[in-house]
């Protein structure tokens, strides 16, 4: 149960969607992707759809979907789609969520409680489960975040990373502080937005559904014992979020 003030009184959050459609089935996988989105406890959202060039459009597919606005860009790439996205979004939260993805129904209320929790976080991050595409449990142990109060440095050794893009609820104005996703080489952002105290809350918010080989895919679900991260001076050294 999360606190009755943010039951009564939600502020917007923006889902930012980028996705690139190449066949019938993957435009199934955003119909399910918008299907966990309208299911969310927290209702005060609402979705970017960018279509990202896709060979399948994706506006017969949001078009069942009344808080989604679709914006189509020739193909960018998804570090410009999810830019486009922020610049059409108008919510004081950000949720970049990928056209596989699934949010369980408590993610954008736990995003919200953990960082109205912590005034001075930037951003709230969880961990993850992994399962197979069949939704059966994977024999192997997934790392939660590291529970110290900086996570850049384990960041840094690559002791742990932040994957899914969903697991994370951002604060726009911390989007806004480190420029958006950097546009060119690896699909980052500036680690800027990494460097600061965390806290965890424990919730379970979302899944991910990602490719585990060539012939097989996994599912990762996301627990929000979310991470609060808060702002602090800009390090704009190549890096991820």
């Amino acid at each position: 149960m999360f606190p009755s003030s943010i039951q009564r009184d939600q502020p917007l959050v923006s889902i930012i969607l980028p996705c690139h459609l190449g066949t019938p089935a993957q435009a199934e996988l955003l119909n399910q992707t918008l299907q966990t989105a309208d299911v969310q406890t927290c209702q005060n959202y609402e979705i970017i759809l960018v279509d990202d060039g896709s060979p399948v459009p994706a506006a017969p597919v949001a078009s069942a979907y009344p808080r989604v606005t679709t914006v189509y860009q020739d193909n960018a790439g998804p570090a410009v789609a999810r830019n486009t996205g922020i610049s059409r979004s108008r919510g004081q939260y950000l949720v970049f969520l990928d056209a596989d993805d699934h949010l369980l129904p408590c993610a954008l209320a736990a995003g919200l409680d953990a960082l109205e929790r912590h005034p001075q976080a930037g951003f709230a991050v969880g961990p993850r489960e992994e399962m197979t595409f069949e939704g059966e449990p994977v024999p192997w142990h997934v790392a939660p975040p590291p529970p110290q109060t900086h996570i850049y440095l384990p960041l840094l050794r690559f002791d742990w990373y932040i994957i899914p893009p969903s697991s994370v609820m951002f604060r726009r104005e911390a989007v806004e502080a480190v420029g958006g996703f950097r546009t060119h080489g690896a699909l980052t952002t500036s680690t800027s937005i990494c460097g600061w105290p965390t806290a965890s809350p424990p919730a379970a918010i979302r899944r991910q559904r990602s490719p585990a080989t060539a012939a097989t895919a996994q599912v990762r679900r996301g627990t929000a014992s979310a991470c609060c991260t808060a702002f602090g001076p800009s390090m704009r050294a190549n890096g991820r979020w």
